[in-house]
């Protein structure tokens, strides 16, 4: 009979490389925690995806249903092996005319069984696969969870992220960050802001800018205290757009003075550093 519980060289290593795979691709997801601070998606998102995701669990339950109905079931099983047993007896006991009639039965019988086998050992194989997919996802969701824990610091009284990336350009895709320099007569946390498109298509970006601040060589996220929403905003070619931001819409810590301003875009994040002189903060 044939085997379909042991793989071949090529199919473990097939196995073992899409584990793998997967394992790294969920890395590079954010805690949730992270994605919720960063992101506010607007009421008619979140109900369009909450009715995308009732028609996937529907879709879902459906088929189940159906593989539910066409798996073979243990009892059939072992009616198939018991019928198998009383024709090999039966077998045994005929003698002359009766070989042959029930050679044939016997032949009839193990087809039956070899087909319900077969059916059973791919069952176990596609149990075993969604239980490895499964152990493989929560592996990295806690590998995901693990590092986020391991890089916070504490700044102005309160544990805070690290940044989502460490090095960043001023310019991506043609879109350009410059920066003036806060003026630090009267305290005034004030930073002006020009970003430029000199490249030739339309750049997406998101409206509010994240501030980082520099800690312990590595930068990290300031909370946002403000009321302003993350909004998608496009820049056509050649234009230039000037403006200026309170920090004061973000909680700054006057122990700490070198920081940054980062934007994201639709392909990437772009930043521009400034130093706060020690009298602005005190």
């Amino acid at each position: 009979m044939k085997k379909h519980n042991t793989l071949t060289d090529g199919e473990q290593l097939l196995a073992r490389v899409l584990e793998e795979c997967l394992e790294e691709d969920l890395s590079f997801v954010p805690p949730e925690r992270e994605i919720a601070r960063k992101h506010r998606f607007s009421q008619e998102f979140e109900d369009a995806m909450s009715e995308l995701i009732e028609d996937e669990e529907e879709e879902d339950e459906e088929e189940e249903a159906i593989r539910r109905h066409f798996r073979p079931r243990f009892g059939e099983l072992a009616a198939v092996i018991l019928v198998f047993f009383v024709c090999g007896a039966v077998a045994l006991s005929l003698t002359g005319s009766f070989f042959s009639a029930s050679t044939s039965s016997d032949m009839a019988v193990a087809e039956t069984t070899e087909e319900t086998e077969e059916a059973a050992s791919a069952e176990t194989w596609d149990m075993e696969e969604a239980e490895e997919e499964t152990s493989g996802t929560d592996a990295g969701e806690e590998s995901s969870e693990e590092t986020a824990a391991g890089s916070m610091a504490e700044y102005g009284g309160e544990l805070i992220d690290e940044a989502a990336e460490q090095e960043l350009n001023s310019s991506l895709d043609g879109l350009t960050l410059e920066l003036a320099y806060p003026d630090a007569e009267g305290g005034n946390t004030t930073v002006g802001y020009s970003l430029e498109n000199s490249g030739e298509k339309t750049l997406s970006y998101v409206s509010l800018f994240d501030l980082e601040v520099y800690l312990n060589g590595l930068w990290y996220t300031v909370p946002y205290i403000g009321e302003e929403t993350r909004d998608w905003a496009s820049m056509g070619s050649g234009m230039v757009l000037d403006g200026a931001l309170d920090l004061s819409a973000w909680t700054l810590d006057g122990e700490a003075h070198q920081y940054r301003l980062a934007l994201q875009l639709a392909d990437g994040r772009i930043g521009a550093e400034f130093t706060f002189e020690e009298a602005v903060l005190e």
